[in-house]
């Protein structure tokens, strides 16, 4: 649908999303009403879901990037897929000359399954005609048909003389091709070469990795494409040269590791991140709290540190601070430089545990980030913000697991660059102290917004949904905005 934001009225008729993917890998996108018959038998397609946030080319697209709900093999053509679809707005407006079909791509192969695109709600990144999207448990093998657990960039070829727009695959990084060979539940259990269904059955301990698990981040002026995961650790990748089976050495600086994911065998988790930091050494015992590995054994409270955001203070061309809040952990923040070969630096934490006294594995979704401040009046580069007024904004749950219900959260605010004493971070304000009234009930994937002065906060009403515009809500659950701003 395209429509008014000022009246809600409709700009043009909506589209109906399907069709074929154009990789002829035999992938279609298909509506909950899309059905096929095979050996007498009629069976229904799995419905996709739009999982992620739409995002905008340079040129015309409207990219949109959808997941099933279960990324796992469910038999036959009844695999869900990863796809990514786009528009030519043109067209999406009715424009004379230009096509309303859509661009579509598809992750995997036809007879194979996952490698949805969900990105904790975050929207694909674009860059003038480039799209890049992470992918999550799947098969992936192959080599670049099958991209599950990966980074892959796309282009925009938008309409040309009324034709069907395009989404050509120009580059893909695969990340735990290196972990293991197929196991059980994999479509080629003869395939001893490469990593097959996202390690295996995605139903048992330790396979859960999600590469996608955040969405990707771009550093302005550079050529570094910034990833968070499930396994705990932030990848860095050249957005030039992503580096499509070589696991290590086209990774452009060795990522921070920020915690392990405590999901199947602890001492194989840590061996891995091991491997991928393998040119720096342990810090010494004492000084592990503030070094590479945070910490550098044992992952931090025997927990689970899955990534769902990270933000970026840019302070210069140069480079700047990124902010981690992974799962059971504390929000932390790491000196980052955009030259190649200069490796991050720890810098200072936060005060709060996120879904403190969690049991392990639980405590989803860890810290939801945005940062707010003025433009840099120091440099002439666009995207540099001035550190003198960066405010680092999250929404957390205090205790509980959000994955799939609901928990008493928090809104906080930091001082995004002023390090206190013993490395933490200045503390500006956080719902429930003093007079300021609590935040409410959260659920995950739901970051605060910051725009013209207010921070906005979507929470959810369970049990008291009298006031609730819902006409039977036999949930007894509803959501609500609150917004927040200076007296």
């Amino acid at each position: 649908f395209a429509l008014n934001p000022l009246d809600g009225s409709r700009k043009s008729t909506p589209v109906r999303i399907f069709g074929q993917s154009q990789e002829g890998n035999g992938c279609w996108f298909n509506d909950s009403g899309a059905v096929f018959t095979e050996n007498n038998q009629t069976r229904q397609y799995v419905y996709p879901k739009l999982r992620a946030g739409l995002a905008l080319t340079a040129n015309h697209g409207l990219v949109l990037a959808f997941a099933a709900n279960g990324e796992s093999l469910m038999g036959g053509r009844k695999n869900p897929h990863g796809f990514v679809v786009a528009y030519d707005t043109r067209g999406l407006l009715a424009q004379p000359g230009f096509s309303r079909e859509a661009a579509i791509f598809c992750a995997t192969a036809y007879n194979s399954w996952g490698a949805g695109i969900w990105h904790a709600g975050g929207a694909p990144v674009t860059e003038n005609d480039m799209i890049y999207v992470a992918t999550s448990n799947g098969t992936s093998n192959n080599g670049d048909v099958d991209l599950a657990e990966s980074m892959i960039k796309l282009r925009f070829i938008p309409d040309n003389a009324g034709a069907r727009p395009i989404l050509s695959l120009v580059d893909y990084y695969k990340a735990f091709m290196d972990e293991r060979t197929s196991g059980a539940g994999c479509l080629w259990s003869d395939n001893n070469s490469e990593v097959s269904c996202g390690r295996a059955d995605v139903h048992a301990a330790g396979a859960d990795w999600d590469f996608g698990a955040a969405g990707p981040m771009l550093v302005p002026g550079s050529s570094l494409l910034l990833q968070g995961t499930k396994d705990g650790i932030i990848y860095s990748l050249d957005k030039f040269n992503l580096g499509k089976n070589d696991r290590f050495n086209q990774l452009m600086s060795k990522p921070p590791l920020i915690a392990s994911y405590n999901g199947g065998d602890v001492a194989e988790n840590w061996d891995r991140a091991q491997r991928l930091n393998r040119s720096l050494p342990c810090p010494s015992s004492g000084h592990s709290e503030h070094g590479w590995f945070i910490p550098c054994g044992d992952p931090e409270n025997n927990k689970m540190h899955h990534i769902h955001a990270l933000s970026f203070a840019q302070r210069d061309q140069l480079g700047g601070i990124v902010y981690v809040w992974g799962e059971n952990s504390t929000l932390k923040s790491y000196n980052f430089s955009a030259l190649g070969g200069t490796l991050p630096a720890f810098r200072a934490e936060g005060l709060e545990q996120a879904s403190l006294n969690s049991e392990s594995p639980g405590g989803m979704p860890g810290g939801l980030l945005m940062l707010s401040s003025k433009p840099s009046a120091k440099t002439t580069f666009p995207y540099a913000v001035d550190f003198g007024s960066a405010i680092l904004w999250a929404v957390y749950p205090k205790y509980g697991d959000v994955n799939k219900g609901f928990a008493e959260g928090q809104l906080v605010a930091y001082d995004a660059t002023t390090v206190a004493p013993g490395n933490k971070l200045n503390r500006l304000f956080r719902t429930g102290d003093d007079t300021h009234g609590g935040l409410g009930t959260m659920s995950k994937m739901i970051p605060p917004v910051v725009a013209n002065g207010r921070v906005y906060v979507m929470i959810y009403r369970v049990g008291d949904v009298s006031n609730c515009s819902a006409p039977d809500n036999q949930q007894k659950v509803c959501s609500q905005l609150k917004i927040y701003g200076l007296k």
